[in-house]
């Protein structure tokens, strides 16, 4: 499998100074050859183009979300602790159901974005 990064045919040790792997096409030490050459275009300054597809963008975008806030809120730890310590903790059943369903919901849609 031969990837290309502007012009650099790593399947060509030609064109990447003479750097070869002696690795068979698709083993793990072909995929450090591409790897190493891809590291020596980038230091012979070619910047290589990369496209996300839109899923990893919406990806980028939750991850983002995720490290300006909080994501447990520790006020409702303590309140779910007390509660188990003194015998009051009750579930719901059909909210547990209900919140199973709407994270399968958004994983679905998510995976057709």
């Amino acid at each position: 499998m031969a990837v290309s990064l502007n012009g650099l045919n790593t399947a060509d040790p030609a064109s990447a100074g003479g750097l070869t792997t002696g690795a068979a096409p698709g083993s793990g030490a072909a995929a450090a050859g591409v790897a190493a050459h891809a590291a020596m275009a980038l230091d012979s300054g070619v910047q290589p183009d990369v496209t996300l597809s839109s899923l990893a963008g919406r990806m980028a975008q939750l991850e983002g979300s995720l490290t300006t806030g909080s994501a447990v809120s520790q006020e409702r730890v303590n309140a779910a602790g007390a509660a188990l310590a003194s015998g009051n903790y009750s579930i719901d059943p059909d909210r547990v159901a209900a919140g199973v369903i709407q994270s399968e919901q958004l994983l679905r849609q998510l995976g057709e974005g």
